[in-house]
């Protein structure tokens, strides 16, 4: 499955992952990923933000772990998130 990401592209969402992760629990929470979003000039409505968690959960936890959102990148081809994801991230 992750042959779809080049090793330097699992190794820079890893990364980037980390750096977002500002309370380095290992979860992206939506305040985290609200924040990111803000910071690409992107605003979205806490409804819409939530929706795109939950499609990316598949725990069901209410956050993204590094693993969740790297298969989530991996099986996904396109969308507004994907973009601002793969715009800060230079992938």
């Amino acid at each position: 499955m992750m042959d779809k990401f080049k090793t330097d592209q699992i190794k820079r969402v890893k990364e980037a992952f980390q750096v977002l992760d500002s309370d380095g629990d290992g979860m992206l929470s939506h305040s985290e990923l609200k924040t990111v979003l803000q910071n690409l000039n992107q605003n979205w409505a806490d409804k819409k933000l939530n929706d795109v968690i939950l499609d990316i959960d598949k725990n069901g936890d209410g956050a993204i772990s590094q693993e969740e959102l790297l298969n989530w990148l991996i099986n996904v081809d396109s969308g507004e998130f994907l973009s601002c994801f793969r715009y800060y991230w230079c992938l």
